[in-house]
């Protein structure tokens, strides 16, 4: 995800700022016919905030917030510090076994001869021969189908237990992050440094990354692309393209104009 920085003019201090590419005159007229027909969703049609997340599905995994290469950079870490120094190490995630079996492949299956069908149709070869190539192709593959079956069967056994398996080594691990967190909660003269230190990191977050979407418009959706579901009367999209907003202001302005223009049409 790229970014561009400014700087604040009163601090001095970095501003971190979403990248939103612009459109070219005929991109904004291309959006415009487009969403006119229909063929596009903006974000704008989106009257309450809380569901947005939904019809815009990549917004829930944080497709707009600020990647950790930017957090990083300006911040020294991608999360709030948990420690300080000299108090315990957090244990880290003891990872999971590697999965015993790979998923089965769907068998490639056999298709029948095409030049003893084109004999049979040439005249070449009796029909009788094509039938029983027909019923011999068939038992085969689905001899390999139920080959195939059955390896699904034992990997669905084999995948329910590897999901039993990663669920205890994360219980497991759960218990031991509470008691390091039990073990730093007993430093009570550390407590305060610590949160301090949370607050710093939080509060300059939010400083250099409050403009981070000021230049985003809207989000737009391809009703092609949409998913055959819908949240309350909205599209649901697994994918969507942002636009700047004065490259809004001036799509909107033309959907505004078009529409009002429409209602003069005599028939």
């Amino acid at each position: 995800m790229s970014y561009r920085v400014i700087q604040d003019e009163e601090t001095g201090e970095d501003r971190v700022l979403l990248t939103v590419p612009r459109l070219s005159v005929e991109d904004m007229r291309d959006r415009v016919i487009r969403i006119l027909s229909g063929e596009l969703y903006p974000s704008d049609q989106v009257r309450d905030p809380s569901i947005l997340e939904m019809v815009f599905m990549p917004l829930a995994l944080g497709a707009l917030r600020p990647d950790d290469e930017a957090i990083l950079k300006y911040l020294g870490s991608t999360s709030p510090p948990e420690t300080i120094e000299g108090d315990p190490e957090k244990p880290e995630h003891p990872g999971y076994p590697d999965p015993e079996a790979e998923e089965p492949v769907y068998p490639e299956l056999i298709r029948p001869n095409p030049k003893l069908k084109s004999d049979v149709e040439w005249g070449d070869a009796e029909p009788e021969e094509w039938g029983a190539h027909l019923a011999k192709v068939e038992a085969q593959n689905q001899a390999l189908l139920r080959a195939w079956e059955q390896e699904v069967e034992k990997h669905d056994v084999l995948r329910k237990a590897y999901q039993t398996v990663c669920g205890l080594v994360d219980a497991a691990h759960e218990k031991t992050l509470e008691d390091w967190r039990e073990e730093l909660a007993s430093f009570q003269d550390r407590v305060v440094e610590r949160e301090r230190l949370r607050k710093e990191w939080t509060d300059k977050y939010d400083r250099v990354f409050k403009l981070w979407g000021s230049d985003l418009g809207v989000m737009v959706g391809d009703m092609r692309k949409a998913a055959p579901r819908s949240i309350n009367g909205h599209p649901i999209f697994f994918g969507f393209e942002v636009i700047h907003r004065d490259d809004w202001d001036r799509i909107y302005n033309a959907l505004v104009r078009e529409t009002e223009r429409s209602k003069t049409i005599e028939v």
